[in-house]
């Protein structure tokens, strides 16, 4: 649609014009509505000086979506991850949901790492192509239960907890997840974190994480 100037000083509310710059009343039926439509370009009055405004409509400008939100349940944000969710108990999943993807959001994918972890950052559980429709990961996941399964820095498919050497500190475990705009990153089950990181670069629309620790003593 080809946009119409209109010769007004001001586009929209807060756009810094003086009131006494607004047309006339006679013209507010007609101009205001094409730039609440995004229909006209905004110029600056008789003397040309001004903004000169081409943007989205004005109703669009005031959306302020809502962020990527991702909960682990039992243990709270940057603090100790249970006994029971890692090696030294009976090592299973905690139940994990999440809130606040993109509309636009076709899958997700599911990282747990730990970058404290000698020499390297340990993946603990890589999980993609998970349906826009789930919200929530059940505690005790096993591979199949949803989306597919890569393989972590353990060798097995599926999530293996938190595990640092004896003495070697307090380790944070990042549980990361992606909004993604393509229903799947075409990998087959077992596929290693650097091929995921490949195959997710340029699709992720919103990223949220949430922080335990854990140390061995």
């Amino acid at each position: 649609m080809q946009r119409r100037a209109c010769s007004v000083t001001v586009a929209a509310a807060g756009c810094g014009a003086p009131r006494n710059a607004l047309p006339h009343r006679s013209e507010n039926n007609t101009t205001v509505r094409r730039i609440l439509e995004g229909r006209c370009d905004i110029t600056g009055g008789r003397g040309g000086h001004g903004s000169h405004w081409t943007g989205p409509k004005a109703h669009e400008t005031t959306l302020k979506p809502m962020a990527l939100e991702l909960v682990v349940a039992d243990f709270l944000q940057n603090s100790a991850i249970p006994r029971s969710y890692t090696c030294e108990g009976v090592d299973l999943s905690p139940a994990i949901e999440w809130k606040g993807a993109p509309e636009i959001t076709q899958s997700f994918a599911l990282i747990v790492d730990d970058p404290d972890a000698p020499g390297r950052t340990w993946n603990h559980w890589l999980l993609y192509d998970i349906s826009p429709s789930v919200h929530s990961v059940d505690p005790g996941f096993k591979p199949g239960m949803t989306g597919v399964s890569g393989t972590n820095d353990f060798g097995k498919l599926g999530y293996n907890g938190p595990c640092p050497p004896h003495g070697h500190g307090p380790h944070r475990y990042f549980f990361k997840l992606y909004a993604l705009d393509v229903p799947s990153l075409k990998l087959s089950a077992g596929t290693r974190r650097a091929q995921l990181d490949k195959a997710m670069r340029g699709h992720v629309l919103a990223e949220a994480q949430y922080v335990g620790r854990y140390e061995r003593k």
